[in-house]
Parts: C-alpha cells; sequence; structure tokens
C-alpha cells in the first residue's frame, strides 16, 4: 500500500480495467461514465433542494464550469479534480435526501450510509477526510432530539456507529487478506503515509501558515455560501435562515 493517491480506488479502477485495455483512453472513458453519473446525482440533489428547475439547472452548469476550468487541460485528464475524488460526497447527499423522503426504509438507508462512509474510509486519504467526519458529524446531529429539551438518542446513534465500524472493519480484513494472499506480506501503511506526509508543505503552491490573515478571507466565503444557501432552502415551508 504506497499510493499517495489512495487504496481501495485502485481496486475500483481494476473492475474496469479488467474488461477494458489499461491506458489513458480507457481511464477517460470511465472518467467521462462517473463524471455523467455525478452531474445526474448533483442535479437530483438540486431538485429536491429548489422548486425551480432553472436554478436547480444553474447549479449544475456552475459545478459543470468549474469542472471545466479547475483544470489546464481535458477534464478526464485530471482524475484527481473529478468524481473518483469529489464524488463521495455526492452519493451520501443522495442516500440521505432519498432516506428522508422515504422513511419507512430509513434503517436500510443507513445501513447504505454506513458502506458507503467505509469505503470513504479506505479509499484515499484525503476523501477519508471530507467525507467521514462530516458523516459523523451527521449522525450526531441527527440523535440529538431538541423537541423537549436537549437529548440523545442513544439507541440509533450507537446502531448507526455499529453499521460504520462493522463495514470498516470488513473492509480492513479484506484489504489485509488481499494483499496477504498476493505478496505473503502484511500491508506497509507506513509507506503509505509516507507519501501523504510529503505533501505537508503543500505541493507546487507557497507556503502557508496554519493560523492567518487568510483565515479571514475564508471564514466570509462560507459564511456568505451558508446565508445564500440557507436564505434560498425551505424545510417544512419555514426559511432556515430568518
Amino acid at each position: 500500500i504506497n499510493s499517495q493517491y489512495g487504496v481501495l480506488i485502485f481496486y475500483f479502477l481494476s473492475l474496469f480495467f479488467k474488461i477494458l485495455p489499461l491506458g489513458f483512453k480507457s481511464l477517460c472513458f470511465v472518467l467521462t461514465f462517473l463524471y455523467i453519473a455525478q452531474y445526474f446525482f448533483f442535479y437530483f440533489i438540486t431538485r429536491q433542494l429548489f422548486k425551480s428547475k432553472l436554478f436547480s439547472f444553474i447549479c449544475l452548469m456552475v459545478l459543470f464550469v468549474m469542472n471545466y476550468f479547475a483544470t489546464s487541460a481535458r477534464m478526464t485528464a485530471f482524475p484527481s479534480v473529478g468524481p473518483l475524488r469529489f464524488g463521495f460526497i455526492c452519493v451520501l447527499l443522495v442516500l440521505v435526501t432519498l432516506r428522508n423522503k422515504h422513511t419507512a426504509y430509513k434503517n436500510n438507508f443507513f445501513i447504505a450510509e454506513a458502506a458507503v462512509s467505509a469505503l470513504a474510509l479506505f479509499w484515499s486519504f484525503d476523501v477519508c477526510v471530507y467525507t467521514v467526519p462530516a458523516y459523523l458529524g451527521l449522525i450526531l446531529y441527527e440523535s440529538i432530539g431538541r423537541e423537549t429539551g436537549f437529548n440523545v438518542n442513544w439507541k440509533s446513534l450507537v446502531r448507526r456507529l455499529f453499521y460504520m465500524v462493522g463495514f470498516s472493519l470488513f473492509l480492513l480484513a479484506g484489504i489485509y487478506g488481499d494483499v496477504y494472499y498476493r505478496t505473503q506480506s502484511l500491508p506497509h501503511w507506513s509507506y503509505y503515509f509516507d507519501y501523504i506526509f510529503a505533501y505537508k508543505n503543500g505541493f507546487g503552491m507557497l507556503p502557508v501558515p496554519a493560523l492567518g490573515g487568510w483565515w479571514v478571507i475564508v471564514a466570509i466565503l462560507l459564511i456568505s455560501t451558508m446565508a445564500i444557501w440557507g436564505s434560498l432552502t425551505k424545510w417544512k415551508d419555514r426559511d432556515l435562515l430568518p
């Protein structure tokens, strides 16, 4: 396990390359298919959030333009800026949206969400960082009742954590078993993290201090985005923000 790009991502791509020739064109074909799926997922999410089809379409076009101009060449020439890296959040949002619409199958969706989060845990380090903590925060938030004071639904919280831990251990056992079967050696996780920590000072970028004035710019951007999102979004006929 000695690639900074991840672990399960290679298992996933190998499924395609068992039937496709391994090369640049075939990888572009796979990425194109994943981009299309990502755009369908994103449009589905916006349609659940906004009544206007036009506004949902505009949001989709903004994502498309961002993907197009995020690279200096074709979108499919850089897998690290596409759904292989940033698609997990769309899958999770679709599952959460469907779960809230079809509450009768809530537990089934809990299981599916836990499976996707466990996949993200071993997919790659950065996917784990942006997906797993956010989903754990969602689990905690949804387990807290606010109708009659502040109380925690421990049964739901423990059950959802159990699902996620169970899938994670299952995948970890599968990785260990596969690596040992092919190499007669256990995974060398130290090699994997050596690659990751090689980027701790940035890669092709100006060094930025952990704490500094740039936090003000980021805070303005994030708070403004949340305020706009909240003012345009309604939940049970009420604005999220006053």
